[in-house]
């Protein structure tokens, strides 16, 4: 499989994964990434470099790469997340989530020499203030149970 996918790129890989004979394809994809930030950066830096420098970044390179919503949420309240975190067992909280909604069939025009590019940029600009190794990232399809923030226009 990894011969059939060589030189696609990250989306392009993404693309024949979810269409083609055979495959149910979702709607909207949302590539969910849970952020540690660089240890040379303190928290407070590292989320204003993600809303100043990096989200813009984003920005200019949404329609390249088909990303209809980007969604950033920074990790707030330490002192309560670390009893959270301490109740349950659970390993140290990220510094934050990003998320990223895909229509499935914008995927493939990700394959583009344009998509390829502003992937590239994207990634350089993430070494730059993300701990990629110890982060993590994935594709999902969103299924809501509850949603009644819609009623109060959130």
């Amino acid at each position: 499989m990894a011969n059939d996918l060589e030189g696609k790129g990250q989306f392009g890989v993404v693309a024949d994964l979810v269409s083609g004979p055979g495959r149910e394809s979702p709607t909207v994809l949302k590539l969910i990434f849970v952020l540690r930030r660089c240890a040379k950066l303190g928290a407070r830096e590292f989320q204003e470099y993600w809303r100043v420098t990096h989200a813009p970044l984003v920005q200019r390179h949404a329609e390249a790469l088909g990303i209809r919503r980007y969604v950033q949420s920074h990790t707030v309240l330490p002192d309560a997340n670390d009893v959270l975190r301490e109740g349950r067992g659970a390993s140290p909280a990220y510094d934050g989530v990003a998320e990223i909604w895909v229509r499935d069939e914008d995927l493939s025009m990700q394959v583009t020499a344009a998509a390829q590019t502003a992937a590239e940029i994207l990634l350089a600009d993430e070494r730059r203030f993300i701990d990629l190794s110890a982060s993590a990232l994935w594709w999902s399809r969103e299924i809501v149970m509850i949603n009644e923030l819609q009623e109060i226009g959130t």
